[in-house]
């Protein structure tokens, strides 16, 4: 006797696992700023303008891990490859950048990108992977944080607005601002080769105040050959007479502005030309069109600093990192390198031994 069966019972499919994220190298694609400017939370450090400076100029090599095909990814980690015979070889997202995060809309997109980077980074002999910063979008870290920073975002005024923003500053600030104006200090902006080396020359200045050594000049040449001069960031310069006594450089993503380098002449302190610096950066990028200032990182000991960037108004966040041992995968700590036994020493050197030990020094320090 046959049996028929009217109705079978249909079974669902077994769902499609997703491809694993793919390696890559940016620099190989001339459509890759265009395609990852197109991922929510995409920056300049995303992009190979800046990918192509640390290549450039300290030899390193920018990797990505991507979901989706090359030409339209829906979701990239950045990576760059450091090779150091003095620090050895490992994976730094991204080299001299505050806060890179992974590109992810969701936790298990940015795990896998992660799970990626991690297995790839143990086969090319890492001896860590460094990521700088998590997506929000991914919600809570995977794993404890290595080293945090505060980090500081202003929504800039609209251009109407700037009279109302200025004068709801706190009286610090606003005290800062009328002591730079009545020194009669000028401003200007610009990419300008000039302004470039009047800024790096009091950048020279504040590193070694700070007791650390600058980065190379040859970085700032090509940071304004690759990114000023195409209009992707500016130069405020604030001078007495024909004298600079401090400037900034910030970079541009999109709506964005990044607050990078600041710079001062320390005999001129009583000036008060960094606010002045400051002040006008804000003015000019919000006539400019632009709606957010990012003041980057800043160590969770520097009160000062702290001090300085909220007296702007912006919303205080933590910038979180994450560091893995490799090839174990086991999350380590990892010191905030702002100070130590060295920050005396470099104090105390001359102006020319600092450039030098920073020309020597920063290819290892990635």
């Amino acid at each position: 006797m046959t049996t028929t069966l009217l109705n079978p019972v249909s079974r669902p499919a077994a769902p499609v696992a997703a491809p694993a994220p793919r390696l890559v190298e940016p620099l190989g694609h001339p459509g890759w700023d265009a395609a990852v400017a197109r991922l929510p939370g995409a920056t300049v450090f995303h992009q190979t303008p800046w990918l192509r400076l640390v290549r450039e100029t300290y030899g390193h090599l920018p990797l990505a891990w991507i979901s989706g095909p090359t030409e339209s990814p829906s979701a990239a980690l950045i990576v760059v490859e450091v090779t150091s015979p003095l620090t050895g070889r490992r994976g730094v997202g991204v080299p001299f950048a505050d806060h890179v995060p992974p590109l992810a809309p969701d936790a298990a997109t940015a795990n896998a990108l992660l799970a990626a980077a991690r297995t790839d980074g143990a086969r090319r002999g890492w001896k860590h992977l460094e990521v700088r910063g998590w997506p929000a979008a991914a919600g809570e870290l995977p794993a404890p944080p290595s080293t945090s920073f505060w980090g500081h975002l202003l929504d800039l005024p609209a251009p109407e607005d700037l009279p109302n923003y200025t004068e709801a500053l706190p009286p610090a600030a606003r005290r800062a601002l009328r002591r730079a104006e009545t020194a009669g200090l000028t401003l200007s902006v610009s990419s300008a080769e000039a302004d470039l080396q009047a800024f790096y020359d009091l950048f020279c200045r504040t590193r070694r105040r700070h007791g650390t050594p600058p980065p190379p000049a040859a970085f700032f040449q090509r940071l304004r050959q690759l990114l000023l001069v195409s209009g992707r960031g500016v130069i405020v310069l604030a001078r007495a007479g024909t004298r600079p006594v401090a400037g900034a450089v910030y970079l541009h993503s999109g709506a964005t502005v990044h607050y990078k380098y600041g710079a001062s002449d320390e005999r001129d302190q009583q000036l008060r030309a960094n606010n002045l610096v400051m002040h006008h950066a804000i003015e000019w990028h919000a006539r400019q069109g632009f709606s957010q200032l990012d003041f980057g990182r800043t160590s969770l000991g520097n009160e000062g600093l702290r001090r300085f960037k909220l007296g702007w108004g912006p919303r205080e966040t933590r910038l979180d990192y994450l560091r893995f041992a490799l090839p174990s995968g086991q999350p380590v700590s990892a010191p905030d390198r702002a100070g130590g036994w060295q920050t005396p020493f470099f104090r105390h050197l001359p102006l020319g031994v600092n450039r030098l030990l920073g020309r020597w020094l920063y290819p290892h320090l990635a």
